[in-house]
């Protein structure tokens, strides 16, 4: 027989005709709401127990195959990632080797040229210096033999 609210208020008006309004209220609190029936035993909270423990297993397998599998993603997204950047930085080393090379041949074809244009106006210098060295000579010669030449004619 179920138990229904009008036949838990008829209990209780029974009781407290008996008992008295105190004893019945106490009596009727120890009593479960819906019946008997609704009240968990202890082993229906071992079985609920052990339910909610293999669910809460399964879902722990689960998030860790998960986490495990974004994991494994995670690190071969990094790995790819790293050795992407291991070659860009190859790739750099050869390209700032190559620049080097070239700054350099490029120097050194500056240092050859300036080297060529020095020892070019040194040249020049030099002869023309050599050139104003004949000239005065030559100069020197001419002016001498002028000057030895008015001497002996007007002499």
């Amino acid at each position: 027989m179920a138990i229904t609210e009008q036949s838990r208020k008829q209990l209780y008006q029974r009781l407290d005709e008996v008992l008295g309004d105190e004893h019945a209220t106490t009596l009727m609190e120890h009593l479960p709401p819906r019946g008997w029936a609704d009240v968990a035993t202890k082993q229906d909270l071992a079985q609920l127990e052990e339910r909610l423990t293999l669910r809460f297993d399964r879902e722990l397998a689960r998030v860790e195959y998960s986490l495990n599998e974004r994991m494994s993603a995670l690190e071969r997204d990094l790995t790819a990632r790293m050795d992407a950047l291991e070659r860009q930085m190859a790739e750099l080393r050869m390209e700032f080797h190559h620049f080097r090379e070239v700054t350099e041949r490029r120097f050194d074809e500056m240092e050859r040229r300036f080297e060529v244009r020095f020892e070019d106006m040194e040249q020049r210098f030099l002869t023309k210096t050599e050139f104003y060295r004949t000239i005065t000579a030559q100069t020197l010669t001419l002016v001498l033999f002028m000057a030895a030449l008015v001497t002996r004619m007007g002499g």
